[in-house]
């Protein structure tokens, strides 16, 4: 059995698919936008962790090499070293 569509028809069939293609649109960027957002927010505690790190690897090395963590190491100047 073959249904007739007229143009009419077929244009407001045309207008549906369209209308729903745009709703699809706006849900994929909604989504897109998300999970971008998350992204950088995962960056952003790596980031900080990764800070985290190096702070604590700074202070292991200054307990080890016997200088206080909140002082930072300090090297004589070439023309001391040279001058001894």
């Amino acid at each position: 059995m073959e249904k007739n569509y007229t143009k009419e028809k077929l244009l407001i069939m045309l207008e549906e698919i369209q209308e729903e293609l745009e709703i699809l649109d706006a849900t994929l960027l909604n989504a897109r936008n998300q999970k971008t957002q998350l992204v950088k927010k995962h960056m952003t505690s790596l980031n900080n962790i990764e800070k985290g790190m190096a702070a604590m690897e700074k202070k292991i090395a200054a307990s080890q090499s016997g200088l206080p963590s909140n002082v930072p190491s300090r090297q004589m100047p070439l023309y001391l070293n040279l001058a001894k």
